[in-house]
């Protein structure tokens, strides 16, 4: 769309400046502009990056698929995304005895989500959080972390206390899976029963196609262990690929030693891998 010319702007400021209505055609002009300057802002133009799909690389326009999501969307995706990065700053030599069991990942996660006005709103008075652990949405198998989509707590205190089973109806704008290697590197197929629950996820109508998102902090040094070097190397292929099927899904593996990826390159909206990170075991 084509920029409003400088009198057009100079018009639309003094009209709002005296407090007088804008004529309808101004305050079209107006809202595309800053629809315009929104996107512009979130995405810095267009964020692009190689996706490999079906064997075939193709440039795929990030930017379009994020302009589905409201900015409270993108606001939780953005908080959730610095709390991946603030763990893996963590999660650095000896300092990752401290998160010992998946359950202190998620914990840290929670932490940082629930501490975030991102991740709240109000109902009735009342502050509900968005995040929530072991989530019951699958049959007989739970979501490590979720995030609900924001303006959704009404409707979950609804069903809460009509004594439905919330967990199954909900819409989500995350589901999370994570993933401890205590010693040595999870392998491929037991990463890929995590996978798998994701991808039941994303199979209900009811969750509307929520951000899937797979994480693996490995409590280990893979640089010294060449044993796991081939896991390693199959695992990082293996996410790429899946990640590669889908722009919902994303996939984040850091080991103690600070080797690690994170996929699709270029579709997270924050960075999560810490400085002095390498992918490549060398």
């Amino acid at each position: 769309m084509p920029k409003l010319p400088e009198f057009e702007i100079e018009k639309i400021i003094r009209l709002l400046k005296e407090g007088k209505p804008l004529p309808d055609k101004h305050k079209e002009d107006l809202i595309q502009q800053l629809e315009q300057l929104k996107k512009s802002i979130l995405f810095d133009t267009k964020k692009e990056y190689e996706l490999t799909y079906a064997d075939k690389e193709r440039e795929v326009d990030m930017s379009e698929w994020y302009s589905q999501r409201s900015n409270e969307e993108l606001s939780a995706l953005k908080v959730f995304e610095s709390s991946i990065n603030q763990l893996a700053n963590e999660f650095l030599g000896q300092r990752a005895l401290n998160f010992y069991h998946e359950a202190e990942l998620i914990a840290f996660l929670l932490g940082c989500l629930r501490s975030s006005n991102n991740i709240s709103e109000y109902v009735n008075r009342t502050s509900m959080y968005l995040a929530h652990l072991e989530w019951p949405c699958l049959l007989k198998r739970r979501i490590d972390l979720v995030l609900w989509r924001p303006g959704t707590c009404k409707t979950a205190i609804d069903l809460w206390k009509g004594r439905s089973n919330c967990a199954k109806k909900l819409p989500l704008l995350a589901a999370v899976q994570v993933k401890r290697g205590p010693g040595r590197l999870t392998s491929w197929s037991s990463t890929e029963k995590d996978i798998k629950d994701l991808e039941k996820v994303d199979t209900f109508e009811n969750f509307e196609k929520p951000v899937l998102y797979f994480l693996e902090w490995v409590d280990h040094g893979l640089q010294k262990h060449e044993h796991d070097h081939q896991t390693f190397n199959e695992i990082q292929h293996n996410l790429e690929e899946w990640c590669g099927k889908a722009l919902n899904r994303r996939a984040f593996v850091i080991s103690r030693d600070r080797i690690g990826f994170a996929y699709p390159k270029g579709a997270w909206l924050v960075d999560p891998l810490p400085l002095g990170l390498r992918e490549i075991i060398s």
